[in-house]
């Protein structure tokens, strides 16, 4: 895909996360009419770009991967983990390709053990006390967008 598709599709992405973090921040959940929207407007992006040839369905689908592995998660801890969570990286899945979105969940997950574990040393939450995930996504996804700059 050319460089500057791939901006925009990197742009999109990060606003996306961006407004995803602000709602889990707030309300502690995503909003579902958001979630479909946007997945929408991306499913209809990657035909388009399908139709072009400036995409692979096969790359799209791995890209989805990791937001699927989420939701997996979700579905067998019984809904400890968010659903909302798993959604947003099947999107931003959809919006950036595998290695990006690979990289966000990668990042956003150390990062989230490591503001649990200051968090919960200091005191400021307990053991039991729900984090919410995509903002550490939002900061993870910051650091991979910056990898593919640089490349």
């Amino acid at each position: 895909m050319r460089a500057d598709r791939m901006a925009v599709r990197f742009f999109a992405a990060g606003a996306f996360l961006l407004l995803c973090s602000v709602q889990d921040l707030r309300r502690r959940e995503l909003s579902v009419r958001f979630l479909l929207a946007v997945g929408a407007l991306s499913v209809v992006w990657d035909i388009v770009s399908c139709a072009e040839k400036s995409a692979e369905p096969a790359a799209l689908m791995l890209a989805c991967m990791p937001g699927l592995f989420l939701l997996l998660v979700w579905k067998v801890s019984g809904g400890r983990a968010g659903a909302g969570d798993g959604a947003a990286l099947l999107v931003t899945g959809l919006l950036t390709g595998l290695e990006t979105t690979f990289l966000t969940l990668c990042g956003g997950l150390v990062l989230c053990a490591l503001g649990s574990g200051v968090l919960l040393a200091a005191g400021r939450v307990r053991k039991d006390t729900r984090i919410p995930f995509v903002p550490f996504l939002l900061a993870a996804f910051g650091g991979a967008a910056y990898v593919w700059y640089r490349n």
